[in-house]
């Protein structure tokens, strides 16, 4: 027997968030269970790499990649709940984890396209790397304002709150990222 209600969509969420449309998050599961498939992409991506290293550098690199990996896939949606416990916005935060996690697929296949348009642009004697170097400075904006649409939209956060919070979640994850890889490089 089959809901009369309308199905939900991750697919269609994520297009219509990647399009800032506010009815995006509709789409998704704001539930733990919600927020827990909404890991597995990134998970996917993550094991991806940690093979790829194994396979390439040695144990130590996959190890390396493997934390890196949980780093980036947990710490953006452990900094923005602590702030969401803090500013009384934690009802609303497992909107915003699912959300953002699930359009973090976003990038990769943009980044995909963009290197598919360098290489379109080499064979029609164009610079790559120029054409690539443009769409990058077209993606870093566009990530940063999908992520400020994201937070402000699911936590329903002022300006000043929303800007705070991605500086602590980017200052964040470069603290918890590239501190340890420094203190390594320079006790070695």
């Amino acid at each position: 027997m089959t809901d009369a209600s309308p199905a939900r969509s991750v697919i269609r969420g994520i297009v219509r968030l990647a399009l800032f449309r506010r009815e995006g998050f509709a789409e998704f599961s704001a539930t733990p269970q919600g927020f827990f498939n909404s890991l597995s992409p990134l998970i996917a991506f993550g094991l991806i790499g940690i093979v790829q290293s194994l396979a390439n550098a040695g144990w130590r690199a996959a190890f390396t990649n493997a934390l890196v990996a949980v780093i980036t896939m947990l710490a953006p949606t452990l900094i923005t709940h602590a702030l969401a416990v803090r500013w009384g916005r934690q009802e609303w935060w497992l909107t915003y984890a699912v959300a953002f996690n699930w359009t973090q697929i976003v990038f990769p296949l943009l980044l995909l396209a963009a290197g598919f348009i360098s290489v379109i642009g080499r064979v029609l004697g164009f610079g790559a790397t120029g054409l690539l170097t443009a769409a990058l400075f077209v993606l870093l904006p566009y990530a940063l304002g999908l992520h400020w649409f994201i937070t402000r939209q699911s936590l329903g956060l002022s300006r000043g709150r929303t800007l705070l919070c991605m500086i602590a979640v980017y200052f964040g994850m470069v603290v918890v990222l590239f501190v340890p890889l420094l203190l390594a490089a320079m006790l070695s």
